[in-house]
């Protein structure tokens, strides 16, 4: 298992979706917020899958929670309003079916849902979102670039 040392002062984090959505965040750690790795693993961290694989909960420890970053995100619009991205997120308002749009609202959540106790986090909970929506075609939205 590889750990992040107190000497590691920012790290990059990428992300790629199937949209060649790229997003880069560099994280600043908060020594002051940090708590014990174990103490990250609720059943909230769980519901993700993928925190344990990249072992965030020991980034987590040393202060890396992505607390003072913002994060673009380009993709599908974005629901801003999302229980889990409310208030943390920003975007250009476009009119879209969000019924059959959801890849981008999906991207933002995985960078940056809240840790909130109410199904999973973001791997960056305490991050921002700056969602710039793609144009796209077809009658569902569902990912083809013009």
């Amino acid at each position: 298992m590889r750990i992040l040392t107190p000497a590691a002062f920012s790290f990059f984090l990428l992300i790629q979706s199937t949209l060649s959505i790229l997003a880069i965040l560099t994280i600043q750690p908060v020594p002051a917020l940090a708590e014990s790795a174990e103490s990250f693993k609720t059943e909230e961290y769980r519901e993700s899958n993928a925190l344990d694989i990249i072992n965030a909960a020991d980034a987590y420890a040393l202060g890396y929670t992505g607390l003072g970053q913002t994060v673009g995100v380009l993709d599908t619009p974005v629901r801003v309003d999302h229980p889990e991205l409310a208030g943390k997120a920003e975007t250009i308002d476009v009119p879209a079916d969000w019924e059959h749009i959801t890849h981008g609202t999906h991207v933002a959540g995985i960078i940056a849902a809240r840790r909130d106790g109410i199904g999973m986090h973001g791997v960056a909970f305490d991050a921002g979102i700056w969602a710039g929506p793609l144009k796209v075609s077809g009658p569902g939205l569902h990912g083809k670039l013009d």
